[in-house]
Formats: C-alpha cells, structure tokens, sequence
C-alpha cells in the first residue's frame, strides 16, 4: 500500500509537469510559427531594406567617387547603370529598390525607326516614365522636345508619367503617388 502510494504521487507529479510541459510547448510552437510567418513575410524584408536604405543613404544617395569615373554628365546607379542626371539616378535607384525592372532609354519605335527615347520603361507595366530637368520657358529647344514627347504620347495612348522639377522637393514621394495609378505601390519604400 505503502509502494502504492508513492507512486501515485510520483505519476501524478509527473503527469502534471507534462502537462505543463506540453502546454510550454504549444506556447512556444505557436510563436514560433508567428516569428516564422514573420521572417519570411514581404514586410520583414521591406523593414529590413527600409533600415539597410537609411542606414546607407549616404552611400547610396552619393556615388560621386564612381562619376568621376565618367564625365561629369553621367552619373552610375546602384546596378551600374549609366544616367544623364543625378535626380534621374534617383529615380532608377528608387524603382530598382522596389524591386521594378526598368529600362533606360529604351528606343521607342514607330515604322520600324527609332522616334526618341523615353527615359525609364517599365516593361513589367508597360509604362513609361518621363523626367523634365528644366521648367517651361528655360530653353526653348527643350520646351519643343517635351511637347513633342507628350504629344506623342497622348496619340498613342501610351501609359506615362512625368515628373518635373517641382516634383524633385519630396521625389520619393511625388513617384510612388504617380505611380499608383497604374500600379500596386503599396508597400513600397
């Protein structure tokens, strides 16, 4: 009886720490799949990039150790892009960060000849992507090149944005608003 007892008491003290055991354990499994469903969500990575981004922007922002590599018209991206200006290369640098694949002046053709070149083309959309380093009135051999591109563009009814240099004070911003209406811009930097 004696024997009999101890036992007992031993399997109940054993079955309750299993209980707690295994209640510990769907405590942790289930933050562990929080924390896994976490790591691997677009969030974590965009978190991640956006602190990486603020972290480096210096270094990303400011890549005029590789221009003068070049002359002083062309400025490199973060892919190695060559870009004409350095709001351009902000622009490029911006949509490559948001994971958009972007073609610089890709030839637009019409008839099997070449009539200009967009600045950026976004084929994943089939956007283009107008940059205007000068307001109306600057030049005006400039001021015909802009009206002929948008006028172009509103004949064929192409998909474009165009940001000018009133646009430049908050870029970042000023493209993600554009771009949304063509595009999910969501959860982009």
């Amino acid at each position: 009886m004696i024997f009999k007892n101890i036992w007992k008491r031993k399997y109940l003290k054993l079955k309750e720490e299993y209980n707690k055991l295994k209640e510990n354990y769907e405590i942790l499994r289930k933050n562990y799949e929080k924390l896994y469903s976490y790591l691997n969500s677009t969030s974590f990575f965009r978190n991640n990039l956006r602190k990486y981004i603020l972290h480096n922007s210096p270094n990303i922002k400011n890549f005029n150790y590789k221009d003068t590599l070049y002359n002083s018209r062309k400025y490199v991206c973060l892919d190695g892009q060559i870009v004409r200006s350095k709001t351009e290369r902000e622009i490029y640098n911006y949509l490559i960060l948001n994971g958009v694949k972007v073609k610089y002046e890709a030839p637009f053709y019409f008839n099997g000849k070449i009539i200009f070149r967009p600045d950026f083309y976004l084929p994943e959309y089939k956007l283009y992507i107008e940059y205007f380093g000068r307001n109306y009135g600057e030049d005006p051999k400039y001021d015909d090149t802009r009206n002929f591109k948008t006028l172009w563009y509103s004949l064929k009814n192409s998909r474009v944005i165009f940001i000018e240099p009133p646009d430049e004070y908050n870029l970042y911003h000023n493209i993600k608003r554009k771009l949304s209406f063509y595009i999910n811009t969501k959860h982009w930097l």
